[in-house]
């Protein structure tokens, strides 16, 4: 089986899906943000702040491009890697894209308990996570083979419905 790559935004449930769905299919997990942790030495937030978003972006395409489409794993992508479109093409090329697609509230009430959110750490950390969910919607859409709407279901229940998409 070719690569399967979960794509969504922060709170979507990325990671734990993927855990299932790796479980489920008996295909191994690669968790892009957790290699980009060991790579670094350090936690996402400290690397946005210590060496920016671009530093970040480019570390995260180097691990990407990494796998070709042979590695048949289950990948839990960050939620900005479609803002590249040769991120968005590699995955298309390498396997099949779903898109874990969340409403605001839900979104919401996922980050809003957590911490080490970069991307959130604003004045007005609701309102910019609408603008990151308005921004990079189309771009999840646009890179997706199939999409499992999120809001209510716990992962295990989101797993078992791309399994059923993916046959």
């Amino acid at each position: 089986m070719k690569n399967i790559y979960l794509i969504g935004m922060m709170g979507s449930g990325k990671t734990s899906t993927a855990r299932e769905l790796s479980a489920l299919l008996s295909m191994p997990l690669i968790d892009l943000d957790a290699e980009l942790e060991m790579k670094s030495g350090k936690k996402i937030a400290e690397i946005f702040r210590e060496k920016g978003e671009d530093w970040f972006r480019d570390t995260e395409t180097s691990i990407l491009t990494r796998y070709p489409a042979d590695t048949s794993a289950v990948f839990a992508t960050g939620g900005g890697v479609v803002i590249r479109e040769e991120n968005r093409e590699w995955m298309r090329a390498c396997g099949t894209v779903v898109y874990l697609e969340t409403d605001l509230e839900d979104l919401w009430k996922r980050v809003s308990k957590e911490t080490g959110r970069p991307l959130l750490e604003d004045f007005d950390p609701k309102q910019k996570l609408m603008s990151i969910l308005n921004t990079r919607q189309p771009l999840y859409e646009d890179c997706a083979h199939a999409r499992v709407v999120t809001n209510g279901k716990t992962p295990r229940e989101v797993a078992v419905e791309i399994e059923k998409k993916l046959k």
